[in-house]
């Protein structure tokens, strides 16, 4: 039988006490499923499978919403955008030039937004990744709030394209593809 002064075993007790406060000042690790990769990680895929982001660009996109059928026509030129949606026999437009906002409504009546105040409320937002359900081969990017509306991306696991977009709102869900 060894017997071990007092001393050593403090002095053996350091790197492991040492070790445990670290992790405490540090908190937890981001844990995430086996095989899945953290947020930041999904999002650098993102990143780097879109590239950079043209100058200039004209995109068209046509939808249905119920039985309406409609489309959404977004110019932009470096930092100014302009999109027109129609969606039946709504018409809206809006957009951004030198940097100040603007909407205009189905009855034409144009307004210019103000910046958000400081005091505005806004809802904590938790991002999360998880595996996607069948059909899909690849991952959710979902940023939700505490009640669960937000967005939910669709990520092929090859591509790392964004192959549908789910917008949970409280009046249902939009899916885009």
């Amino acid at each position: 039988m060894t017997i071990v002064p007092e001393r050593s075993r403090k002095v053996n007790a350091a790197p492991g006490i040492c070790a445990v406060a670290l992790c405490l000042a540090l908190g937890p690790p981001a844990l995430s499923a086996p095989g899945v990769p953290s947020v930041d990680e999904l999002m650098a895929h993102l990143a780097r499978a879109a590239g950079r982001e043209p100058a200039s660009y004209h995109e068209t996109v046509v939808f249905t919403v119920g039985s309406l059928e409609g489309m959404r026509r977004t110019a932009r030129r470096r930092a100014d955008v302009h999109t027109v949606v129609d969606e039946g026999p709504f018409h809206t437009e809006s957009g951004s030039v030198g940097g100040v906002t603007w909407r205009q409504n189905e009855n034409g009546e144009t307004v210019v937004d103000r910046p958000q105040s400081d005091r505005a409320r806004v809802d904590a937002m938790t991002t999360t990744v998880e595996r996607a359900p069948p059909p899909y081969a690849g991952y959710v990017l979902a940023t939700l709030d505490a009640a669960g509306y937000g967005t939910k991306l669709f990520v092929d696991a090859t591509t790392w394209r964004v192959v549908q977009r789910d917008v949970v709102t409280r009046g249902g869900t939009t899916t885009t593809f």
